[in-house]
């Protein structure tokens, strides 16, 4: 006769996805990290967005139990998690707990996600860990709820339940059950950079329950890249954004309009979509004429993000390379 109280449920299977660019000292921190957790992490994979850092030999001479996946070309974020999780879903495991490079999970992180019990129920689909700055103060736009339609975050940063349920979480974190991944599919390859957690956290939300815990935490090293790109010409008096980085602003609201495209319910909710957005390219036209320079370059990016979002273009179309580094 055995005795249930030596039976033990066996640890749930994780491979961990870290998508990288020419950042090797805060890769390398991620790495260890996550190779310090309470909770053993059998398969470490690495994607690297084609580095000119030394990041691939890096990994390989410091990292050698680390599977790592070199690409020939920047694919952005989006890029190296639809290939990263097309990796880990291959293999025997029930999660993937992805993240970028610049995130550091505290010892406990992944222990305290499967504390919370959540994982058991089979309709969860993904866990979220609650990010954070260096010292510890909650960032702003870690987790809630994204209505795709209004082009509005609900931020749920002060909450005092330990688990949550949401409707929207970065890749900074996020632990997927490997089972919806086979099921949704991957991340969208074709958003590059911006929007591609919000979208597959969307497609996750209709196969089953996504929650934060609270409890489990994850250092974000470079918050610079806020979900929350400040348009408003009051705003802009603080001084115009470079021009060096004004590209990013075509893969935030062209992606946006791609989100509105694939999950409106209605034409009536789909234009409805196509109106915030325009609202959106308005906005950000009028602070360019008013403050910026690099006027004609800029207008480009936002009459081609509108209408590659409402037509359905996807892919990597602005190489951040070509822009002028100069203001």
């Amino acid at each position: 006769m055995t005795d249930s109280a030596n039976t033990s449920i066996p640890e749930p299977r994780v491979a961990a996805v870290v998508v990288t660019y020419n950042r090797k000292t805060l890769l390398r921190q991620c790495l260890e990290a996550l190779q310090n957790q309470t909770h053993p992490i059998p398969e470490i994979i690495v994607v690297d967005n084609a580095s000119a850092d030394g990041t691939a030999a890096m990994v390989r001479t410091d990292f050698p139990e680390v599977t790592l996946r070199v690409l020939d070309e920047n694919r952005g974020g989006a890029g190296g998690f639809h290939e990263g999780m097309k990796e880990a879903v291959s293999r025997d495991v029930e999660w993937i707990w992805v993240m970028d490079d610049d995130a550091e999970p505290q010892a406990t992180a992944l222990e305290q996600l499967f504390s919370s019990t959540c994982h058991l129920d089979e309709s969860t689909a993904g866990l979220a860990s609650l990010r954070v700055n260096p010292d510890g103060t909650v960032q702003k736009g870690s987790v809630g709820w994204y209505d795709p339609f209004r082009m509005t975050y609900d931020y749920d940063v002060d909450g005092e339940n330990p688990v949550t349920e949401i409707g929207y979480a970065t890749f900074v974190g996020l632990m997927v059950r490997a089972q919806a991944v086979r099921e949704v599919g991957l991340p969208e390859a074709g958003f590059f950079i911006w929007g591609d957690d919000n979208e597959y956290v969307l497609r996750l939300s209709q196969w089953g329950h996504v929650y934060l815990v609270r409890d489990s935490r994850v250092v974000h090293h470079d918050a610079s890249k806020s979900k929350e790109v400040p348009t408003a010409l009051l705003a802009r008096f603080r001084g115009e954004r470079p021009i060096s980085s004004y590209w990013r602003r075509y893969y935030l609201l062209r992606n946006k309009l791609l989100i509105v495209r694939k999950h409106a319910e209605s034409s009536w909710q789909r234009w409805g979509g196509y109106a915030t957005g325009l609202y959106h390219f308005l906005r950000s036209a009028v602070a360019v004429l008013c403050f910026d320079s690099h006027k004609r370059l800029r207008l480009s990016v936002l009459l081609r993000a509108y209408w590659h979002g409402v037509t359905g273009r996807s892919g990597k179309y602005y190489d951040p390379a070509q822009f002028p580094e100069s203001r």
